[in-house]
């Protein structure tokens, strides 16, 4: 029997993925950010909270009171305490929350080095202010990279971001990151030093969507990671 899910948000990434939520799920509503997404009285397994990140925290605090399941788009929010006061909440409330890391279910490997060179490209026609690379790009690369990041003392940080263009070096004790993401190169790249992350095979997307619903993913490690972006990003920032 299928779940029974809601949805929350509706904008391009949404559109993309609400039809691999429809064939995994049984969609009972899709409500906007504002307040309509409060007026479904049913019985959901799961939300999706697809909207744009400011919103995050409300919704998920809102759902995960109502012992409702919350798979979230990332970041879980751009705030390390206000993500780990959800993470509690849902441990509180005995729910699930998941939040969104797609590249990993790409199943790639990423050898030990000395220099990690990332570099990912896109073209994005419309281009917003509020919404920082470091979120939508750079966020990726890091829980990619977390196995090795996490027990990293960093000695230095050059970090420029532009509306159109994100560089962040990264020089630590052991190893040194160089992170170049733009968003306007008609050829897309997603490149960690040799491996192709956009030569996969399968359909990740679906594949992560099925495996949380059925709860066969490794929950508190995506927490970690989450947390850990969230952590690792203000850090890098300040710096």
């Amino acid at each position: 029997m299928k779940k029974k899910v809601g949805v929350v948000g509706y904008g391009n990434w949404a559109k993309k993925i609400v039809p691999i939520i429809n064939k995994e799920c049984e969609i009972k509503f899709i409500a906007n950010t504002k307040l309509s997404y409060k007026r479904f009285k049913g019985r959901i397994d799961w939300v999706f909270i697809l909207s744009n990140n400011k919103t995050h925290y409300k919704i998920a605090k809102y759902f995960l009171n109502k012992k409702i399941n919350v798979f979230c788009e990332k970041p879980l929010t751009e705030s390390y305490t206000q993500s780990k006061k959800l993470i509690s909440l849902a441990k509180k409330k005995k729910c699930k929350i998941f939040v969104s890391e797609v590249e990993i279910f790409k199943n790639k490997k990423i050898p030990n080095s000395v220099i990690f060179n990332i570099v990912r490209k896109k073209y994005e026609k419309f281009l917003k202010k509020e919404s920082s690379i470091v979120f939508r790009l750079a966020y990726h690369d890091i829980y990619l990279l977390y196995s090795k990041l996490k027990n990293e003392k960093i000695k230095e940080v050059n970090y420029k971001e532009t509306l159109k263009n994100l560089n962040i070096k990264i020089t630590c004790q052991r190893n040194q990151y160089n992170f170049n993401y733009s968003l306007v190169s008609k050829k897309r790249v997603h490149f960690i030093n040799n491996i192709n992350f956009l030569a996969f095979s399968g359909n990740p997307l679906q594949n992560m969507i099925r495996k949380v619903i059925q709860k066969k993913v490794y929950f508190k490690k995506n927490n970690e990671r989450a947390l850990f972006c969230n952590y690792f990003i203000n850090k890098i920032k300040k710096k």
